[in-house]
């Protein structure tokens, strides 16, 4: 009996046991949940939010990066550019000045002077061999460029020598025209008495000095 008595006890217990309603969460705890809550959720929203936000930075950066190597390359490019530029400048600069006959130049091609008799601008046989070397050398060399000077002795007005002298360039001027040298390479200026090339006052300095001398351009 006592047994049954015993056991009815510890059955109603478990009955009150199971059937006990669990303590109400009051407001502030509630509140105090869903804070933590919501900061956790944050948390990891930010994080990665700031490690999303840290890679396109560091793709920007590197991005970045290659556009500056990209411009640095064009910018090296254009200094090359330039300083090639600078270096065919200089090179065309330095032939600018057009295309002589060579120091070793031989026969009529060395003779630069054409000389004349007395008052005269026609030009004698002797000479003829030089103006036809020249001309040649100017129609094989189109970018050349001579400078035909006319000169006198003392004798004479200086009006009258300055239309002598330029009357014996334009000689020599107008067989190299017949000779095929193009009009705009040469060009022909009078110097009259003002530059002789003998500073005497005698036949022989007078032979010298009645002249014209072909000069070509960049010497």
């Amino acid at each position: 009996m006592t047994k049954i008595l015993i056991s009815l006890c510890i059955a109603l217990s478990v009955a009150a046991c199971a059937t006990r309603k669990p303590a109400p969460i009051s407001d502030a705890n509630k509140a105090q949940v869903e804070e933590k809550s919501i900061t956790a959720d944050g948390a990891g929203t930010q994080g990665a939010g700031g490690a999303g936000g840290g890679q396109g930075n560091q793709a920007g950066g590197a991005n970045g990066a290659g556009g500056r190597g990209d411009g640095s390359d064009a910018m090296n490019d254009g200094g090359r550019g330039g300083a090639d530029g600078a270096t065919g400048a200089g090179a065309a600069g330095a032939n600018g000045g057009g295309v002589v006959p060579g120091k070793n130049a031989a026969g009529a091609l060395s003779q630069r002077s054409i000389y004349f008799e007395y008052d005269s601008f026609a030009v004698k046989d002797e000479y003829k061999p030089v103006v036809q070397a020249h001309a040649k050398f100017l129609v094989e060399n189109p970018t050349a460029k001579v400078y035909l000077q006319g000169h006198t002795d003392e004798r004479g007005s200086r009006e009258y020598n300055l239309a002598l002298g330029q009357k014996r360039a334009d000689a020599v001027r107008r067989i190299m025209a017949v000779l095929g040298v193009k009009e705009g390479q040469i060009e022909s200026v009078s110097y009259g008495e003002e530059k002789p090339k003998n500073p005497g006052h005698d036949e022989a300095a007078y032979t010298q000095n009645r002249r014209a001398d072909i000069f070509y351009q960049g010497e």
